[in-house]
């Protein structure tokens, strides 16, 4: 922060969604001013900060990777069907084309019930002579199924 302009800060902070140029300069000021007062735990050349970048790009190169297989998912993706799930309220595009890769064709399932007992969130029953109790879900398909 205090080997860069105040100036480009500001602008970086601008270029963010949400932040006005009196947001954005009140912001600069105040870190420039803890800037100013911090005392660093490492040296800005040290194996920590290296790795830390690494990190860093590693995380903003599978996003890249992510949001590529998305646009090969939604190029081969049924038209029809994602139209479907899409109107569905809460579901958006990127979450749409995770449900068809994971389920498939929804439409091979004769009833909702089906549908919740392959993804694995049917609910468990415990039956013994006159009791009946309704446990937590079975947990049967696939975590990521399930996430979705």
């Amino acid at each position: 922060v205090l080997e860069t302009k105040e100036a480009d800060i500001i602008d970086f902070l601008k270029g963010l969604t949400g932040i006005g140029k009196k947001r954005a300069n009140d912001i600069t000021q105040s870190l420039i001013r803890l800037a100013k007062v911090a005392c660093p735990a490492v040296k800005k050349n040290s194996a920590h900060v290296r790795g830390l970048k690494m990190a860093i790009n590693n995380i903003l190169s599978a996003e890249e990777e992510c949001q590529s297989a998305l646009q090969e998912m939604a190029k081969l993706a049924p038209k029809r069907d994602l139209e479907i799930l899409t109107s569905i309220p809460g579901i958006v595009e990127n979450t749409a084309l995770r449900i068809i890769s994971e389920l498939g064709d929804i439409r091979r399932f004769n009833n909702p019930s089906q549908l919740n007992a392959f993804v694995g969130v049917d609910p468990q029953v415990y039956e013994s002579g006159n009791l009946t109790a309704h446990l937590s879900i079975l947990k049967r398909g696939t975590a990521i199924g399930r996430k979705v």
